[in-house]
C-alpha cells in the first residue's frame, strides 16, 4: 500500500490493524479520501467503473475490525443484485477470513472474532424495510443508493442508533451512479447540495454532515483497464455516456423526459391574459405529497404552468378549501379541475374523496389515468411549437435565436416540484415505456391529469382562439348542503356538446 493509504488506514483505525494491506487493497485516491472521510454521511461514486462497490465493502470491513461489537448493514435493492455485487465482492477477501471473519450463508451475515458483523441485506419494498424497524446499525452502507425507492433512505436512517458508547460513529456511507428511481432524491441531497461535492454541508434538521465524493472510470484505470474506457466511450446515446462515463447527474440512463432542458422551459414570470383558459391537474395524497398544479393555454395551445400546491397532511376537504381560495385570491372565476380518477372509489361507506370535494364545492372531472396516453402528450408538450410572445421579444434583444419554442413553459419559481420531478423521472423496469411509479411523481401525475382532459397541446383553428364555451350554472358554496353531484350533475361532468376548451365555473364567481 502506498504510504499515504497506510497513513490514513492507521488514523481511521483504533485497533492498530492495517486492514487494507492484510486484505491486498490498495485504494486509489478518491477511494482513499472515501475511507478517510469522517462526515456523518458520505456518498462516493459518479461513473461506472469507479471501484464504488469495492471501496464500500472494503470499508465495511475496516469499520468492523476498528469498532468491536459494531453492528453493519450492508445493502443493496434487490436480493438478486446483493449477491452478484456485494457479497461477490466480500467473497473476493475471502469472506475476511485472516481478520477473523466468519461468514454465515444461511443468514447473509459476516461475523467477527470481535464481536463486530456485517448484516447484508436488501430493500425492494416497503415489506423489505419493515425487517429493519427496531433494529440498532451504528453504520448502514448501501451500495447504489439511488436504485433503491425514495422513502428507505428516511426509515433506514432511524435505525443508525446503538447504546454502546465505546462505538463513537452512527455512519451512512453509499455508493451511487446517476439514474434510478432515486436519483432526485439523491440529488438534490448531496449532488446539488454540496455543489457537485466542492463542499461539506449540515443538514438544518437534524445536524448531521453530509459530503458527496465523486468517482470516475478515470480515476480507476489501473484495476478496471482502458477497454472498459473503450465500451463507456462507446455508448452512443449522449446523455446515457454523460451519465455513465462522466457521471453526470443532469443526464442518467434511463431518462424517460430527455427533451426537458431548463433554460428552454423556464421562462421569467410574466402577467398571463386572464381571457386564457385555465386547468387544473390534482394528485389526491394525504400521507404521500397532495399535489395541484394550474396551467393556462393559449391561443396556440402551448401550456403556461403558474402555480403548485405541494404538501402532506391535509384533509380531503381542506384541500378543496385551500384550491377554491387560491383561486379566489387570484380572481379566477373559470377554471376546470381534472383529478386523480381512484378519488372515485368508495373505500368506506361514507363519501368519496371526489364526492367530498364536490361538497365543498369544489367540481372535478375524472381523468384519463391512460399513462402511456398521457406521457405521450408530455413529451409533446416539451416539444418545440410556434414562437411564443416572450421567446418573439427575446429574439427582439438578441436573447433568443430560433423560430420555434417549446410548447410548454413553466414560470420562474412557481412549480418547483414539477421542475425537479421531471427530469429526474426514470423509466419503469417492467412495463418499459411507463414511468416507474415507484419515484416522487405527484406533480408529473398531476401535470397529466390536466393535459389528458384538455386534449394535449398544438394549434387550433385560430390562434386567437380563447372562447371559454358555454359553463354550467355555479353551485353556492354550503359547506353544509347536500353533494353538488347529486344536485347538480352538470356541474361535475361535461354537459354534453362541450367542446375541449370550455371551462367550469368556480363556486366563488360573483
Amino acid at each position: 500500500m502506498p504510504r499515504t493509504g497506510r497513513l490514513i488506514a492507521d488514523s481511521l483505525d483504533p485497533q492498530g490493524v492495517d486492514v487494507f494491506r492484510v486484505l491486498r487493497y490498495v485504494p486509489h485516491e478518491r477511494q482513499q479520501a472515501f475511507h478517510a472521510a469522517t462526515e456523518d454521511e458520505t456518498l462516493f461514486g459518479g461513473s461506472r467503473g469507479g471501484g464504488k462497490t469495492k471501496a464500500l465493502v472494503m470499508e465495511g470491513v475496516r469499520l468492523a475490525v476498528a469498532y468491536p461489537g459494531i453492528r453493519i448493514l450492508l445493502c443493496r435493492r434487490s436480493f438478486p443484485q446483493l449477491r452478484s455485487t456485494v457479497v461477490s465482492e466480500l467473497a473476493k477477501t475471502g469472506f475476511a477470513k485472516r481478520l477473523g471473519g466468519r461468514w454465515n450463508a444461511s443468514d447473509y451475515t459476516l461475523r467477527f472474532g470481535n464481536g463486530s458483523q456485517i448484516v447484508c441485506g436488501y430493500v425492494d419494498s416497503a415489506s423489505d424495510l419493515a425487517q429493519y424497524q427496531g433494529v440498532e446499525f451504528e453504520a448502514i452502507l448501501i451500495d447504489e443508493v439511488a436504485l433503491l425507492p425514495p422513502e428507505s433512505l428516511p426509515i433506514l436512517r432511524e435505525c443508525l442508533r446503538g447504546s454502546n458508547i465505546a462505538i463513537p460513529i452512527r455512519w451512512l456511507r453509499m455508493t451511487a451512479n446517476p439514474g434510478g428511481v432515486g436519483h432526485a432524491a439523491t440529488k438534490v441531497e448531496f449532488i446539488d447540495s454540496t455543489e457537485n461535492g466542492a463542499k461539506i454541508v449540515t443538514d438544518p434538521d437534524s445536524g448531521r454532515t453530509r459530503r458527496f465524493i465523486p468517482s470516475t472510470v478515470y480515476d480507476n484505470l489501473e484495476h478496471i483497464g482502458k477497454g472498459y474506457l473503450g465500451i463507456l466511450q462507446g455508448i452512443k446515446d449522449p446523455a446515457r455516456r454523460a451519465a455513465m462515463l462522466d457521471g453526470s447527474w443532469d443526464s442518467f440512463q434511463g431518462q424517460v423526459f430527455e427533451e426537458w432542458r431548463y433554460d428552454r422551459h423556464v421562462v421569467p414570470r410574466t402577467t398571463l391574459p386572464p381571457q386564457w383558459n385555465r386547468w387544473c391537474g390534482i394528485d389526491y395524497g394525504r400521507r404521500d405529497p397532495w399535489c395541484v398544479l394550474w396551467f393556462a393555454v393559449d391561443g396556440d395551445k402551448r401550456l403556461w404552468l403558474y402555480r403548485e400546491l405541494y404538501m402532506t397532511g391535509v384533509g380531503v376537504r381542506d384541500q378543496a378549501r385551500r384550491i377554491l381560495a387560491l383561486e379566489r385570491e387570484a380572481g379566477e372565476t373559470y377554471v376546470r379541475h381534472a383529478i386523480d380518477p381512484s378519488t372515485a372509489n368508495h373505500l368506506t361507506d361514507g363519501l368519496s374523496i371526489y364526492e367530498e370535494y364536490a361538497q365543498e364545492g369544489l367540481a372535478c372531472i375524472l381523468a384519463d389515468n391512460d399513462r402511456l396516453a398521457g406521457w405521450a402528450k408530455v413529451h409533446d408538450a416539451l416539444a418545440d411549437g410556434p414562437l411564443c410572445r416572450v421567446h418573439e421579444y427575446l429574439r427582439q434583444q438578441g436573447k433568443w435565436h430560433e423560430s420555434s419554442c417549446p410548447m410548454l413553459h413553466v414560470l420562474s419559481d412557481t412549480c418547483p416540484n414539477f421542475v425537479r420531478e421531471l427530469p429526474a423521472a426514470p423509466y419503469d423496469e417492467t412495463r418499459v415505456e411507463d414511468v416507474d411509479s415507484h419515484v416522487s411523481d405527484h406533480a408529473i401525475d398531476a401535470f397529466r391529469y390536466g393535459l389528458q382532459m384538455m386534449g394535449g397541446v398544438g394549434s387550433p383553428s385560430a390562434r386567437d382562439h380563447v372562447s371559454f364555451g358555454p359553463t354550467p350554472d355555479p353551485v353556492p358554496h354550503d359547506e353544509h348542503a347536500e353533494c353538488p353531484q347529486r344536485r347538480h350533475p352538470r356541474y361535475l361532468v361535461p354537459r354534453e356538446g362541450d367542446r375541449p376548451g370550455d371551462t367550469q365555473k368556480s363556486p366563488f364567481a360573483s
